[in-house]
């Protein structure tokens, strides 16, 4: 039985800028200036180093008399870019030493409320002044602060990143990076490439997306192999980031695609990562050997469903040669199927959405409100039903 549950509505997003154009010269390199700008929505969330070794701020402003906890925000142990705070949590105020000298008065900028109570509370529209080899970044993110049984963590959901347009292969793309928390290094960020009419929609490279991956040094798209360089720019005060695609030559081979509803397929290859929006049954790709962690995502009727989770054994491989077409099964139909495991004296019933390719796939949005449902038969008598929960 296929069936597809009902699926995500697209989030409309405020339109961010255009950002740089990209420029192409003799040597059939596209190079597009990107700019760094905020957007309504996550784009990645970053876990952070609380600090609560004890700290004495010079001045602080007035307390509402309940307690307040006192440390230092840090992202993966970059103390360069960390910023002091005071969180009073029963008045739900968040005070942040936006220029780092030890002055909890003098920051207006850095003064924040929450809308919850309790131990777990969120700041948002927080700018965080960032410091880099390049000159300043003004971090835009949402901060959650957590404080139970003594311990304290934070999460930062962040709502900026690099972004511009480029046209590769004759059409039009939003291209982006999103950086690795680490210092905001490049090297361990995402890619984002998605048509340019699309890029006022959300997308979250931990979410599902399809639109961002790991940045590649080598990329396959629309037939053509690029060359991926970031680099910084040369423009006076804080250096944009330069993105650059530079055509390649690359020997190619068959793939045959056997699944349905396929929306992009991403193989990640030794030398090359290979994007394929909706594949027809036979694709030309470089020549090369991909894993089978392959990432999936389908589209039927505005319904939309994923699969990035590796499946099989790490070793397995696609080999893609010059003379014989490699074979790669993935998506639909999509399949519910349910397992069920005994723990003690009860019986355990797991619901999955399978493809043809045995793996198991997420729906892109969940409707809480509509769970799936069982029944249970003794022959022709139904004994149980019930619906399954989300977790």
């Amino acid at each position: 039985m296929a069936l597809w549950l009902p699926a995500a509505a697209r989030l409309a997003a405020a339109e961010s800028g255009a950002g740089g154009e990209a420029q192409t010269d003799p040597a059939q390199a596209q190079v597009v200036t990107l700019e760094y700008q905020a957007v309504p929505f996550s784009v990645v969330s970053w876990s952070l180093t609380v600090d609560t070794r004890p700290i004495e701020f010079q001045r602080e402003p007035e307390w509402g008399g309940g307690q307040v906890l006192r440390g230092r925000l840090q992202f993966a142990g970059d103390t360069t870019n960390a910023v002091p705070f005071a969180w009073e949590r029963s008045g739900e105020k968040l005070h942040l030493d936006l220029n780092r000298n030890l002055d909890l008065t003098d920051d207006a900028a850095g003064v924040f409320v929450s809308g919850t109570r309790g131990f777990y509370q969120t700041f948002t529209n927080v700018h965080w002044p960032w410091q880099t080899a390049s000159g300043a970044l003004d971090v835009v993110l949402d901060l959650s602060l957590y404080n139970f049984s003594s311990r304290q963590w934070a999460n930062a959901a962040v709502r900026s990143f690099w972004q511009g347009k480029v046209t590769l292969g004759g059409r039009e793309w939003q291209a982006g990076v999103i950086e690795d928390r680490a210092g905001l290094r490049l090297d361990g960020g995402h890619l984002l490439l998605r048509p340019w009419e699309r890029r006022a929609e959300a997308f979250n490279v931990q979410g599902g997306s399809s639109e961002a991956f790991a940045l590649p040094k080598r990329l396959f798209l629309g037939g053509q192999t690029y060359a991926v360089t970031t680099r910084w720019g040369s423009a006076a005060g804080a250096q944009p980031l330069e993105l650059e695609f530079q055509e390649q030559p690359t020997p190619v081979g068959d793939l045959e695609l056997t699944g349905e509803h396929l929306k992009r397929v991403l193989l990640v290859g030794t030398e090359c990562t290979v994007v394929l929006d909706q594949p027809e049954p036979v694709v030309r790709v470089p020549v090369g050997t991909y894993g089978r962690q392959v990432g999936v995502w389908l589209e039927q009727g505005g319904k939309a469903a994923y699969r990035e989770r590796p499946h099989g054994a790490a070793s397995s491989t696609i080999a893609v040669t010059a003379t014989n077409a490699a074979r790669l099964t993935v998506g639909g139909p999509l399949t519910n199927r349910v397992s069920v495991t005994q723990r003690h004296q009860t019986l355990v019933l797991s619901y999955r959405l399978v493809g043809a390719d045995g793996a198991d796939y997420e729906l892109a949005e969940l409707d809480r409100s509509k769970p799936p449902s069982f029944a249970i038969y003794q022959g022709e008598k139904q004994v149980a039903a019930g619906n399954f929960e989300y977790g």
